[in-house]
């Protein structure tokens, strides 16, 4: 009995130190190595959880957003996140990536309309941001891989720096 106890207690312990942990990776989830950002986007356990739902546990933009694989984070709020290209094509090359998973244009929504636009007006702040607002860039969005999308996230490719003095 008194065994049955202790294990019962331990499993308790996990689970409590789990919970803390994961509050704790929320709250810097949009960690970069420029700044830690302590602004918990999420308002509160029930939205995150709804987020949670709409991410797909293999895809690697879904892991940047969950703060499980690294970036370098240039803007973020709660309907998505831009970050640099790992492999850029371009000197500038930003990703505006949508916190929900969504595949493609061809997967989007009416509900989605506003988080589109919303990434739509915001490309040409980070354009004036970085340095390519008067030189001229590309907004490019890959639909299928026969179109050369190699990630089946949505994302926006903010593109330029070629002429930029």
């Amino acid at each position: 009995m008194i065994i049955i106890k202790i294990k019962m207690t331990i499993i308790k312990i996990n689970i409590t130190m789990n919970i803390l942990i994961m509050k704790m990776m929320k709250k810097y989830i949009y960690a970069d190595a420029d700044q830690l950002c302590s602004r918990d986007i999420m308002n509160s356990d029930a939205a995150y959880d709804t987020l949670d739902r709409y991410m797909s546990t293999d895809c690697v933009f879904c892991k940047i957003i969950r703060g499980e694989s690294p970036a370098k984070i240039v803007y973020k709020d709660e309907d998505f996140v831009a970050f640099h290209d790992t492999k850029p094509s371009a000197p500038v090359h930003i990703l505006m990536v949508p916190l929900e998973h969504i595949e493609s244009i061809n997967a989007l929504e009416e509900r989605h309309g506003a988080v589109i636009s919303k990434m739509m007006l915001r490309a040409k702040d980070l354009a004036r941001q970085f340095g390519i607002y008067d030189s001229g860039y590309k907004l490019v969005i890959n639909v299928g891989s026969g179109a050369g999308q190699i990630i089946f996230h949505l994302h926006i490719h903010l593109i330029g720096g070629w002429g930029k003095t």
